[in-house]
């Protein structure tokens, strides 16, 4: 009986939560129509750039970006990296927010978006598109931004973010929530959508999941889940990578880039997921080192206590 009613409370308390949210987000919502973007970016830009705010309201932040400065590049701009860090945190749903509900116009300047030609060349072309986005700078609103650029996207979330949030499903943005449906029906769910010629979008460097195998990072050994890699190879689906970092302006520099190679047709299925996912996770360690800044807090500290120091074997392996 008393595990039925911790069972009970737990789901209570989620529920709670959740209709918080709701309202917070109502409220949020309401305050960005009235308050220009611009003026909530230079407003978070001074904030976080004072030394005050930072020991107040990020302190654990900051810790875990030292963490990542001291494996990815100990000469860094250390005071740079914490406002860009921190600028991210802060706006994380904000960004949300504003592209659901401000017009677009009123907003790229602060959106400004490269390569997109790439994504336009595979759908033209008809084949399946994967848009492959990580824990780094703005990614929370590349969904969004997304269908607000007129593709058809499902994006698979680990959780139910955007409806917490108050965004709702349209013709252009459709979400499943992973964390909550069997991993069989997801895959199905992924490969109509992608049949039907819709942009899938997911993160490619999640810890969550039972499939996978360990690879280097950053001097560290760290697990990485094949979920993006088998959809791919088994649609025979382009893998476009997608970074949004915060610049010094609280703007999300959104960068399309080309499709990861998806390997050799007379490989193996396993050797091409191999080859994908040691490809990608090479790909962001290129962007971790280079701007630890904009790598995500809690990301962060997934790596620091999930992940072990690199042995040689697998150097040699990676």
């Amino acid at each position: 009986m008393s595990g039925r009613v911790q069972s009970l409370k737990r789901i209570y308390s989620r529920r709670f939560q959740r209709g918080l949210k709701k309202i917070g987000s109502f409220f949020m919502r309401a305050a960005i129509r009235r308050l220009p973007y611009g003026v909530v970016v230079a407003l978070s830009r001074w904030c976080c750039s004072v030394r005050l705010f930072q020991r107040l309201f990020f302190r654990k932040d900051v810790q875990e970006l030292d963490y990542l400065l001291s494996l990815a590049d100990p000469s860094a701009d250390r005071r740079s990296a914490i406002r860009r860090h921190l600028m991210g945190t802060s706006l994380h749903f904000w960004r949300m927010w504003a592209l659901d509900t401000r017009p677009w116009p009123a907003l790229q300047d602060h959106f400004p978006v490269r390569g997109r030609d790439k994504l336009d060349r595979a759908l033209a072309a008809g084949r399946p598109v994967i848009v492959l986005n990580s824990h780094f700078g703005g990614a929370r609103a590349i969904p969004t931004l997304l269908a607000v650029l007129r593709y058809r996207v499902t994006s698979l979330e680990g959780g139910d973010v955007m409806e917490s949030m108050g965004i709702e499903p349209s013709e252009n943005l459709s979400t499943v929530d992973i964390s909550n449906t069997f991993p069989a029906r997801v895959i199905a769910i992924a490969r109509r959508a992608l049949k039907e010629g819709r942009v899938i979008h997911m993160l490619g460097d999640g810890y969550a999941g039972d499939s996978g195998f360990p690879v280097g990072f950053l001097g560290r050994t760290r697990q990485c889940r094949t979920g993006f890699a088998e959809l791919a190879v088994g649609m025979s689906a382009d893998v476009i990578p997608v970074l949004a970092p915060i610049d010094g302006r609280g703007r999300a520099l959104v960068q399309f880039y080309d499709p990861l190679d998806s390997g050799d047709p007379g490989l193996s299925r396993a050797e091409r997921v191999d080859h994908l996912i040691r490809q990608y996770f090479l790909f962001l360690e290129r962007h971790w080192r280079r701007d630890p800044g904009n790598a995500q807090g809690l990301h962060i500290q997934k790596l620091r206590l999930q992940s072990s120091p690199l042995e040689p074997t697998t150097a040699a392996s990676s």
